[in-house]
Order: C-alpha cells, then structure tokens, then sequence
C-alpha cells in the first residue's frame, strides 16, 4: 500500500454498479481519500467536470456514450487532467487510439485493477509536476516581459563581466545594440578607462554588502554625455558562490538637472541669476568673520528701480524681466569682484561692500547710479531707468544684516521722497521724524480698521471641462494717500512689523463670506484658495482660528484651500506636516504655491499632506524660451501624477501655452489668458457667463 494521499476528486464515468464499487475500493484499498462523483451520460459528465476532478476513470462501453468519446471531451476542456481507461477487453487498435488522443493509462478490469492506485498516484504526481513547470514557465515569461518593458536598463553578466543578457531600456539608455553586446565586456555600465579601482570598489561592496551602486557621468553610443545611475547585486549558488552579476541602470539626467535648478534657485533669484537674500545673509556672515581689518566697515546698499511699474505695465513683462537682468549685469560690473550684489525680490536689489569709510561707500554707489546712466536697450525702443539708493553702515548703524536693510531701505524712501534718483545715508534721526514705511504701517493699520482693502479673485481654469473650478483670493489697496499701493510693496512691510496676521485673517474671513453668498446664489460653488504665510503655521492657535472662521461663516471646509510656499513647506516639514494634515482632516485643500522656485527638498514633497502642485508662472513665462523650462515644467507634471496631486499651471497668457499644459496632462491653470484677478461683481457676471456658455471642445483658442 503507498503512502497515504491528500483527498482527491475522482470522477468516474461507469454505468456498472458493481464495476465502479471495485474502482472505488482498489482506490482506497491504496489509501486515497476519495471525493467522487460517478456518472452514465454524457449530459451527466459535462456536468460534472465543471467541479473540477483531479483524475477522470472512465469504462469504455457505455450506453449511446463511451470512453474515448469522454476522453475528447475531457481534452477538449480540461486538458491537464489526467485520464485512466478501465474497461473489458476493447482491442489493441480501441486502446492505441486511446493513447495517442490522450489517455495517460489503460487498464482491464478482472486483471489490472490492482495498477490503478499506483497508476492513479504516478499520473497525479506528473499532472502536479507539469502544473508546477506551467507555472514557472508562466512565471519566468511575465518576468521576461516586466524586464523589457522596465523603463530601467537590466543587465545580467558572467563573474568576469561579460554579457549575458540586457533589455530594451538598457539599450535605449546606453545606445548599444544588444546583439553585439552579449558574450562581451559590458560597455555602458562603467565611466571611462574601466579602472581597476572600479572594478576593485565594485568586488569589495559585492563582498562586503552584497550589492554595489555608483552614479557618474557616462556617454552613450553616439557621443552624448548623461547621468547614469547604476546598481548591481551579486547571485550566489548553493555554495555562496557568486555565479552571476545582475544590475541596473538609470538615466538621472534629468532629475539631476532638475534637483540641480533646485539648489540654485534656492540661493538665486529666478529672473536675474543674482543671490537672493539667503545667499547674501550667508556672504555677509562670511565676510564678517574673515574681516580682520578694524578698519574697515560693511556697507549694504539698497537700491530700488524708479518707475518700475509702468515699464512693466507699458512694455510688458518679458522686456521688464530683460531689464531686471541687465540690470543685475550692470551693478556686478560697476563693483568689485569682492563685492556681492543680491536681487532680493521684484526691483529691490542690495550690495555688500567692503569700505575704510563712509567716503567709500558713496563712491560705490555713485558707481552703480553711474552704471545705469546709459539707457537700456531692447528690439524695439530704448528705456531710461534711475535707480533710488540708500546705504547703511556696519557696525555703525546695525551689526547685523536683516537690519541693516532695513537700515537701508529707509534711506532709499528718502531718496524716493527727495525726486528719486539719488543717494541717501540712513540717518537715526529718521525714525524719530518717520519714514516712508512708517507712514506706510500707520496706513496698513488704518486699512485694516477701516475696511480699505479689497479682495481680486483669480479663476483657476479646469482645462478638461473649461469651467472655472476655483478661484485664488488676492488682497488689493486702493489707498486714499499712496494710491494704488502693489501687494509686492506692503505684504513685506506687513510681515515686517507683524501685521500679516491681521491682514491674512481679514482676507480669510471675506473670502469666506464671499463663498457663501455666491453657494447661497448659486452663482459659484467651487474652492476658494487663500494665501497662508509662514509666520501664520507657526502660530500655535492657527488650527483654532482658521476653523473658527469657518463655523463663523459657515462656509463647507471642503470649499477651502490653503496656499503655502514650498519654502514655508519645507522650512520645519514635522510641524508644518502636521498642521497641513489636521486642515486636511477636515476637508481643506493643501495648495503648494511657486512650486520649482528654489525651496523644495523632494525627499519631503510625498510626507507633505498637499494634494495641488502650483506651477510658478516663471516656468511658464519661459516655455517656448529655454528648452530647460520644458524640462522642469514636464518633470513637476510627472512627478505630481506619480503623487497622485493635481496641477495648477500660473501665469498661462497665451493659448500656445495652455495647448502645451493639456498635451502634457496638466489639470488646471489659472493666468490672463483665462482672466484677470477680478473684485466680486465682475467675477460673478465672468463666472455666470462661463457657467452658461463654455464648451471647451467647441472653443477654437482652447482646442491643442
């Protein structure tokens, strides 16, 4: 008797009573514990083979049915079954036929019915083994097919590194040809010379970790240079002997080149290439300490573009962001090579001089006032630009540098006041008589009591639907004594003497309301996005006041979006992480805004709770300009999608653009093309007139 077996499904086909008990009881006498299910008919037995049966046992003369007639059925639908013939005398040709349609034994009734239990056993046990060889030949065709269609290069080599296979990516990466690849030394994996310290790093990581990874510049096939990342991982037998090589290969380029604009945005004005104030925080620390000379003093000045607005507003946005950059050239050339020069934001610009005396910082900026005497040329017409500059001193005025700007922004307002285009030092008389900025505060602060500001709202475009599908609220001042005073003017200043919050918490609120009465009107039910600063998130109430709002206005909390900087994203990601996550507990909506302008560390952008990416709009503005910003806008696409975030492209102004954005998979967009910030009845008859009469795909302008 053989070893007991696992219960097994038998299905017999036998119309003799007597005949399928014998079956039954050779079967068990083996030690089979038996399931089956025994049938006549033909009818009966497609019935029965639906429940699946391990093995067929099948008489061969059956009433208007017989066993080869079974037999074809059997492998005609369940083909890995096994199939045993038992039956009287039937003849060699019947019994041949048999086997070769498929029959896996054929057994006579009176004498062999002592082989059907290890007849039986044998067929299950192969049946069980060609199941399994199926299921690794299955298995070993879906990893062929995951290693072609990887988008890394995979190679497999000999100990001594020739080839033994490579898939379609590695060869699209590298440009070899795989066919001259194989039985060779690998080519496209190591950086030029294949140095023995190479191949030395690479056995001594095998050895020690069991895998290996490097990343280096590489050329492909025809010359063209990129970023390779590679990584390889020994297979070892039995014995721990290594007998194969796997690896992989990755193009980085891009997400090098990408995380490479990142760092130097992060130190870098966008627009001018200059540092920005990080950076000249950070030079001005340097210079101090390797300044031994009492001598010598530091002077920071601040100079300001006069009518810088009405240039941008007059000639447009590319030619003003042409000036900023020549003007940035201008002011490195007129000073020294030791001297920094900073582009700290819209026309602000800021210097860092080494001086013995006050003498020599008015004659730095006499030269910088001179550098801007001839006028700026572009394709079309030539502008004259002058230029308001203060100077403050260190020690003298302030020891360190944010207040030394200060120091300095205040002495340019006087040159402002004085007719512009003149040279002012800070004076500490000038607090006591007030500055520009002071009266500037004194405004903001009459501004918030008197309800002076007004709130814009932006559309944001949903560019499937073409329907507005949120909104962006954006603070206005007309002031009686300044007029139209720019946000980019006093939102610093606000942030500076700590009126930011009251200003933010003002928009919250009318925004708010706004919302409502336009859900109340059935005007506009989409989000309404309000800009949150950093000093905000660090308020330790901040989750109390925003959902107090909410109860108080009673606007849906899933009708909220909160913007936030990536820097301010980044600055402390644990606590910002987990004040963004309670908002978004709730239903609000995390927007991270100016997305690409130099603060973003990757690593934390999928810890973040934000569901919408902002495009910043210099990338747009730049798209058809530099190939790089196709590249990044593309890459912020891609990657948005693998998060699973949305995207709002800013700053979209022309249908060439928006075409682009919808090619590449971008979800929404908001800028002047679709329309401009709007104070709420115009925005209310837009969003009307939109929500009445826009079908994207009949509008010309929208359609790619």
């Amino acid at each position: 008797m053989g070893e007991p077996q696992q219960t097994i499904k038998v299905l017999l086909v036998e119309d003799n009573e007597d005949d399928s008990m014998l079956v039954l009881r050779a079967l068990k006498h083996h030690g089979f514990d038996l399931q089956h299910t025994i049938v006549e008919t033909e009818a009966q037995y497609a019935k029965a083979l639906s429940t699946a049966p391990d093995i067929v046992i099948s008489d061969y003369n059956l009433p208007k049915f017989n066993g080869l007639q079974a037999l074809k059925i059997l492998k005609n639908q369940s083909p890995e079954v096994p199939f045993i013939l038992v039956s009287g005398s039937i003849g060699e040709e019947l019994a041949a036929e048999a086997m070769r349609t498929g029959a896996s034994d054929y057994l006579l009734k009176d004498s062999s019915l002592s082989r059907l239990g290890p007849a039986v056993e044998r067929e299950l046990r192969e049946a069980k083994s060609r199941r399994a060889k199926q299921a690794a030949e299955m298995r070993a065709m879906l990893a062929h097919q995951a290693l072609e269609n990887s988008t890394e290069g995979v190679f497999i080599t000999t100990p001594d590194l020739k080839v033994l296979y490579v898939n379609k990516a590695y060869c699209e990466i590298t440009g070899h040809d795989a066919s001259l690849l194989i039985n060779n030394p690998i080519t496209g994996v190591f950086d030029e010379g294949y140095t023995g310290d190479f191949v030395h790093d690479l056995w001594a990581s095998l050895a020690s970790q069991g895998s290996f990874k490097k990343e280096f510049n590489n050329h492909r096939q025809d010359g063209e240079l990129y970023r390779q990342l590679t990584s390889i991982s020994a297979m070892r037998d039995e014995d721990g002997e290594i007998f194969k090589l796997i690896g992989t290969i990755t193009d980085v380029t891009q997400v090098r080149d990408y995380e490479a604009k990142l760092d130097f945005l992060a130190f870098h004005n966008e627009t001018s290439g200059l540092p920005n104030r990080r950076l000249l925080e950070k030079c001005f620390q340097e210079k101090r300490e390797s300044t031994n000379n009492p001598n010598h003093v530091q002077a920071v000045i601040f100079f300001d573009l006069d009518n810088f607005k009405l240039i941008n507003d007059t000639l447009g946005h590319s030619v003003g962001d042409e000036l900023i950059k020549e003007i940035g050239e201008r002011a490195q050339d007129a000073l020294r090579n030791s001297d920094i020069v900073a582009h700290l934001s819209g026309d602000e610009f800021a210097a860092i001089v080494s001086v013995k005396c006050r003498e020599g910082a008015m004659q730095a900026a006499n030269k910088l006032m001179d550098a801007f005497q001839e006028p700026f040329l572009s394709p079309h017409n030539q502008t004259h630009i002058s230029v308001s500059i203060g100077v403050a001193l260190c020690p003298d005025d302030a020891d360190n540098l944010e207040a030394l700007l200060q120091c300095a922004d205040q002495a340019m307002y006087s040159s402002k006041r004085q007719g512009r285009n003149t040279i002012n030092f800070y004076c500490a008389e000038d607090d006591q008589k007030g500055s520009n900025s002071l009266n500037v505060l004194n405004a903001l602060h009459s501004a918030i009591h008197n309800d002076e500001f007004k709130i814009a709202y932006q559309p944001v475009m949903n560019l499937q639907s073409g329907l507005v599908e949120s909104v962006e609220a954006l603070i206005r001042w007309p002031n009686a004594q300044f007029g139209y005073t720019s946000p980019e003017i006093f939102i610093p200043l606000a942030e500076k003497f700590g009126l930011i919050c009251q200003i933010s918490d003002w928009v919250l609120e009318k925004a708010c309301l706004q919302g409502v009465e336009w859900r109340k009107n059935q005007i506009f039910d989409g989000r309404i996005a309000v800009n949150l600063c950093a000093r905000e998130l660090r308020l330790p109430n901040i989750v109390e006041r925003i959902t107090g709002v909410l109860e108080k206005t009673g606007l849906p909390p899933e009708a909220l979006a909160l913007e936030i900087t990536e820097g301010t994203m980044v600055s402390a990601p644990d606590k910002v992480g987990s004040v963004l996550q309670t908002f978004r507990n709730m239903g609000i909506s995390i927007y991270i805004d100016d997305f690409g302008t130099g603060y973003s560390s990757l690593s934390y952008l999928p810890q973040l709770p934000a569901n919408v990416l902002k495009i910043d709009k210099s990338f747009i503005e730049g798209l058809y300009q530099e190939e790089k910003n196709v590249v990044i806008a593309t890459t912020i696409l891609q990657m948005a999608q693998n998060l699973g975030m949305a995207v709002i492209a800013e700053g979209v102004e022309t249908a060439s653009q928006m075409q682009f954005l919808r090619k590449k998979g971008c979800s929404h967009a908001q800028g002047y093309y679709f329309g401009e910030p709007m104070l709420p009845a115009a925005f209310q008859d837009f969003a009307c007139q939109i929500k009445s009469t826009m079908d994207l795909s009949d509008r010309t302008d929208y359609t790619a």
